[in-house]
């Protein structure tokens, strides 16, 4: 329970700094693979997380060249660049999703552009490996 906690205060404050303008556009603490954990939000009255029931099951794998690995995503090869405190994942269609992101220690959080939570929300992965 404390880890709940402890993972949804951080989202909110991560969340938070990325929207005044995180510089850090070359991040490399994002390489390697990091597992899908589930979805953190706020109902306005407290903060939660919900744990994916498949996220031993689901992965990213961000390598140094650009591409983005792992079976999170579906319809095959992404790419990724980090733009400030945005990552831009791009499929070879060129379909584009666009979230806010940070990293806390082991902890990846992926918030979204569009469709925004009123009360911040983002979906949360934990660092498997380094590459």
């Amino acid at each position: 329970m404390t880890f709940i906690k402890t993972v949804t205060g951080v989202t909110f404050l991560l969340l938070s700094a990325i929207a005044l303008g995180n510089s850090d556009y070359r991040n490399t603490k994002i390489i390697g693979k990091w597992r899908y954990f589930g979805f953190s939000g706020n109902d306005g009255a407290k903060n939660y997380i919900n744990k994916s029931p498949d996220s031993i099951n689901r992965y990213l794998i961000f390598y140094k060249n650009g591409i983005l690995g792992g079976n999170y995503f579906k319809n095959g090869p992404r790419h990724y660049q980090l733009k400030k405190h945005t990552l831009i994942v791009k499929s070879n269609n060129q379909y584009v999703i666009k979230y806010l992101y940070g990293i806390d220690k082991k902890t990846l959080y992926l918030g979204f552009t569009e469709n925004m939570c009123d009360e911040g929300c983002a979906e949360v992965f934990t660092k498997v490996t380094n590459p």
